[in-house]
């Protein structure tokens, strides 16, 4: 190194000191610092999922969440599930999600849920002798479900609608004339 590398180094440092900045040298300090608030908030993000929700796949290995509170069932990759949690986390943290932690999070999240395989209907599901209709009310966990000679509008747990909200207590019921199974 020559005198008058050595003497920009020695200005740069005088420069950083006497105008508030990170001496020459520290300056990857900040970064690392930076790296492991995204890991810890990456961490908080999975923690937050898996206390609020269960994981789990189907058979394509499309990765999913269902909501423990309200049964709502979200794709991992999809919008729903990302709006869903920035919205709930920031409520329960008081902070934004930031973009790179989010993706490290799902990348982790789409892991977990490759442990269990769940079948998942689109709107309308079938179980034994029952049919289930999402009646697609994004408020509540509403559902048909009917069967030979009977309907009846419940709120289900059991049946795996992605974007709905099933989940099973009777709320009404009706005769309905003719169903076959």
């Amino acid at each position: 190194m020559s005198n008058v590398d050595a003497g920009q180094g020695w200005l740069d440092k005088q420069a950083d000191e006497r105008l508030g900045g990170a001496p020459t040298g520290s300056s990857e300090a900040a970064p690392a610092a930076d790296d492991g608030e995204k890991q810890a908030q990456t961490d908080l993000i999975v923690a937050f999922v898996q206390q609020h929700a269960e994981l789990f796949h189907d058979a394509n290995d499309e990765t999913y969440v269902r909501q423990r509170d309200n049964g709502v069932v979200r794709r991992i990759g999809g919008k729903a599930f990302k709006h869903w949690l920035t919205a709930a986390f920031y409520k329960a943290h008081e902070k934004a999600v930031r973009d790179q932690s989010l993706r490290e999070a799902r990348m982790t999240l789409e892991g977990l849920a490759m442990t269990e395989e769940r079948d998942v209907h689109v709107r309308v599901a079938k179980a034994d002798k029952e049919y289930w209709l999402d009646l697609g009310d994004p408020d509540n966990s509403k559902a048909v479900k009917l069967r030979p000679g009977h309907w009846e509008i419940v709120e289900c747990s059991g049946q795996l609608i992605p974007d709905s909200t099933l989940s099973f207590s009777s709320a009404a019921t009706g005769d309905t004339p003719s169903l076959k199974a």
